[in-house]
């Protein structure tokens, strides 16, 4: 992990390993709780510029990096939170063989205080791994989130977890449920055999139209998607804070000014 150099400057991150380097930007893609219609979470997605101009997204991202740099990464994104202060926690992406890595276990422990989860985008290492329980232990215990990303039914490796990985939270795509359009019940019967392996609640992603946020709009769970929002950087996400707290200052002091009044009413009548 030491052999890459992160340097931070004008809100990015310069990568560098001594031969080539890349422009690391992170985007907010802010998850939500179906029933209250709240942010809950934000999602920390990466997006690479290399040196060569080529850029790659979060999906690509992982298909081209190995485990040295998503460790280092995704240590620089919580690095990159805490100095900004998000209004909600973040979740950051991590194949499940990072967390075979005592060193990097203590890494993730610095950062407890922000109560962040981690996204599990790949089941990369067998599970029957007492090294693997110890680390997966020590970050529930610190408060840690822990959620299974991209489920999909057909996944052996993924569904081996199921019962042996206490999963706070799964996500599962709502394209790998296509027949929902033509059979709704499947999303509510996916649902109820998923559940009992989670602790929170399950996050349907990918969600993009209204149609597909109909059909979950009912169920006790969590959506992700463009149609609540497109990801965001975070001059974008501290701007609608500062809207929100300028709306609530607003708010508050309306509802004075009218108790005010009516009292003064109440009074000369």
């Amino acid at each position: 992990m030491s052999t890459l150099n992160f340097i931070y400057s004008s809100d990015a991150y310069y990568i560098s390993d001594g031969t080539s380097h890349c422009r690391a930007e992170f985007l907010f893609h802010k998850i939500v709780d179906l029933r209250s219609h709240l942010t809950i979470y934000y999602e920390v997605l990466s997006q690479l510029t290399y040196q060569s101009g080529e850029d790659y997204d979060n999906t690509d991202f992982f298909a081209n990096v190995d485990n040295q740099f998503i460790k280092k990464l995704s240590l620089t994104q919580l690095k990159y939170v805490r100095r900004k202060t998000l209004p909600h926690p973040p979740s950051i992406n991590l194949t499940l063989s990072c967390l075979e890595d005592g060193v990097f276990i203590k890494e993730l422990l610095r950062f407890a205080d922000l109560k962040f989860a981690l996204e599990i985008t790949d089941v990369d290492i067998e599970i029957d791994n007492l090294r693997l329980k110890k680390h997966l232990n020590a970050l529930r215990a610190a408060g840690i989130k822990l959620w299974l990303d991209d489920y999909r039914l057909d996944n052996k490796k993924v569904n081996a977890t199921l019962g042996e990985i206490a999963w706070d939270r799964i996500k599962i795509d709502i394209s790998a449920v296509p027949e929902y359009r033509t059979a709704p019940e499947m999303l509510s019967s996916l649902l109820f055999v998923l559940s009992p392996f989670v602790t929170e609640s399950i996050v349907f992603e990918g969600i993009e139209t209204e149609q597909e946020a109909t059909a979950i709009s009912h169920f006790k769970a969590s959506g992700q998607g463009y149609y609540y929002q497109f990801p965001k950087k975070w001059a974008s996400i501290g701007q609608e804070q500062k809207s929100e707290r300028n709306e609530s200052v607003f708010s508050t002091t309306t509802r004075v000014t009218e108790n005010i009044e009516s009292n003064h009413s109440k009074r000369v009548a």
